[in-house]
Formats: structure tokens, C-alpha cells, sequence
């Protein structure tokens, strides 16, 4: 089943190991990196890098328009966080986007999809 994944901290030495092994993983059409600062590990068709302020009050808005534009394109989208600080904020987006976290870290659509 082909899927996309939307990931925030994938610029640690967690994050990065994280998004290394989706990018090998064959079903996993996108990997999109909620970052900080441009990174040289999205060096691959696949990868996309989104730049936000993390610490913006608007970042859950900003985070939940990404997820929208994932969800629209038709595949599951699922969430990563590796940074215990923004897990809520990911979940908050990822709600808003239509779909909900599970709790095995899966993210499953609201309307059934």
C-alpha cells in the first residue's frame, strides 16, 4: 500500500535515520520534513522540506495546511514526531486535516478512507 508520511524533528540523529529508511522503503511515495532550516538529507525525489518556525503561534495552522494538502492527494498520510515537544502540535494538525492519530502512531481517516 503506497503512503506518505509527514515527519517533525527528521533532522536529529533520530529523525534522520527515520527518514533514511522511508526513503528506502519502496511504498512510501513522499516523505514531507517540517523543518526549521533548509537541510542537504532531502537530496531526494521523494523528500520534500517544508520550512516552518516551530515556535510561531500559527505553527499548528501552518503544519494542519500541509497535512491538508497531503490528505487531498488520495493516499493514507501518516504522521512522525521526534521531538516529544511537538507531538501535540502534530496531532492537532493532523486532526484538522481530517484524520486521526492512532495509537500506534497510525493515522487513519475520519471520513473512512
Amino acid at each position: 500500500m503506497v503512503f506518505r508520511i509527514l515527519i517533525i524533528g527528521g533532522t536529529g540523529q533520530v529523525g534522520g535515520a527515520v527518514v533514511r529508511a522511508l526513503i528506502a522503503e519502496p511504498s512510501c511515495a513522499e516523505v514531507v520534513m517540517v523543518n526549521r532550516k533548509a537541510i542537504s538529507l532531502t537530496a531526494h525525489p521523494r523528500v520534500r522540506q517544508v520550512i516552518l518556525d516551530t515556535a510561531a503561534a500559527h505553527f499548528s495552522g501552518d503544519v494542519t495546511a500541509v497535512a491538508q494538502g497531503m490528505v487531498a492527494q488520495g493516499v493514507p498520510v501518516y504522521g512522525a514526531c521526534c521531538l516529544d515537544c511537538h507531538v501535540s502540535k502534530l496531532d492537532v494538525a493532523v486532526r484538522r486535516a481530517g484524520q486521526t492519530i492512532t495509537q500506534n502512531g497510525g493515522v487513519q481517516s475520519d471520513e473512512g478512507v
